[in-house]
């Protein structure tokens, strides 16, 4: 009878004071939400063990969704904009190898092509012919792999280099015949270009460079670029002090053990 009735006081008491639990549990709950949570990093201290020297961490909050998502879009572009140069880039010397091939205006190639071609194509038999004999049966099948296309690439790419080879050679027989250094030539050709090109930016005519044009596109991807490169140099700091720490701790515990050993 008394513990029953004991019992019912105790359930009681746990009604009674269930509001005021819930309450500052919930209270408790927010503010770890709104300080706590939202930090990667909390602020602490370092002391070094035989000088007064320390060093703190920085108490750094959590990226956003919207950096997030802000930085990998930049980033996408980026690697967009550097594949699509890479692209450009190809497709300029594809058409100067065209353009090569087609110089002398009835669209058959040149003596020099053609000589550049009978080189490349020795080489490449060459080639094959020695790396037939030692690895027979793979260049077999790598060669049936193969489609037209990427041998007609790789024919290209053969040619473009023996034709750029000679034309180092040449440029370099001509200047050692000239006494003139290609240096100084290129230097001279840009003076030329830009003599007297001194507009004010005052002034009517004044066009801004294109690289030096700033719109809100580019200042906010500066601007949040910016932002996770400094998030990033403080996680790798407080990364460095963390790991510090823990060689502090393993530090004085080994210390212990031996001074309990020699007790």
């Amino acid at each position: 009878m008394l513990r029953e009735r004991n019992m019912y006081k105790i359930e009681e008491a746990k009604k009674e004071v269930a509001w005021g639990i819930e309450f500052h549990t919930v209270r408790l709950d927010k503010l770890k939400e709104k300080f706590y949570d939202v930090l990667e990093f909390e602020k602490f201290t370092v002391k070094a063990m035989k000088t007064t020297s320390y060093v703190t961490t920085f108490r750094v909050h959590k990226m956003s969704e919207f950096l997030q998502k802000s930085i990998e879009t930049f980033k996408q572009m980026l690697e967009n904009e550097m594949l699509m140069g890479g692209a450009q880039a190809g497709n300029e010397l594809e058409g100067e190898d065209g353009a090569e091939g087609n110089a002398d205006g009835s669209g058959s190639p040149s003596k020099k092509d053609k000589d550049a071609k009978d080189a490349a194509s020795k080489t490449q038999t060459n080639i094959n012919q020695k790396g037939a004999t030692a690895k027979q049966l793979p260049q077999a099948t790598v060669t049936q792999h193969k489609t037209e296309g990427e041998k007609k690439r790789e024919q290209r790419k053969l040619e473009r280099e023996m034709r750029k080879k000679k034309i180092e050679k040449l440029e370099k027989k001509e200047a050692m015949h000239s006494g003139e250094d290609p240096e100084d030539r290129k230097e001279i050709s840009l003076a030329k270009q830009t003599y007297g090109d001194f507009k004010l930016k005052l002034a009517p005519n004044y066009v801004v460079p294109e690289n030096q044009r700033v719109n809100f596109a580019k200042k906010r991807q500066q601007m949040v670029l910016l932002e996770g490169s400094i998030h990033k140099l403080k996680v790798d700091f407080n990364k460095k002090i963390t790991e510090l720490k823990g060689r502090k701790r393993e530090i004085i515990d080994r210390v212990k053990f031996l001074n309990t050993r020699l007790r």
